[in-house]
Parts: C-alpha cells; sequence; structure tokens
C-alpha cells in the first residue's frame, strides 16, 4: 500500500512539481486487502454460488470491491 501511495505522488509530480514540495496526504478508508484473495473453486465460493442460483435463479456476477 505505501509503494502504491509513494506511485500516485511521484506521478502527480510529475503532472505538476509543486507537489514534490507539496505531497498529499493520501488515506484509503475501506478495506485493505488485494481482490481476488479466495480462490473462486473455494467452498465459500461454490456455497454463494449455489445459493445465489437457488435464490435468484440467474448466474452470479463475481467481482471484487475493497469495501
Amino acid at each position: 500500500m505505501h509503494n502504491m501511495k509513494w506511485r500516485i505522488v511521484q506521478q502527480l509530480s510529475i503532472l505538476d512539481p509543486w507537489f514534490k514540495d507539496n505531497p498529499p496526504a493520501l488515506d484509503w478508508s475501506g478495506a485493505r486487502w488485494l481482490p481476488g484473495e479466495i480462490d473462486l473453486e473455494h467452498d465459500l465460493m461454490n456455497t454463494l454460488v449455489h445459493q445465489y442460483r437457488e435464490t435468484t435463479g440467474e448466474e452470479p456476477g463475481i467481482e471484487a470491491s475493497p469495501w
């Protein structure tokens, strides 16, 4: 996460040198994990997919979100 913050500040500094002397304070709210941490074939995922299908009669959309 720290590396990502550094890269954002670095990119901002390229766009506007003012940011080199005035780096923004970045605060990541919400969860702090990378998406895709659960194997799609994990028992939990299989159960969730099965129950979603049973409840809605549709295929679930599987995607990650940090919150």
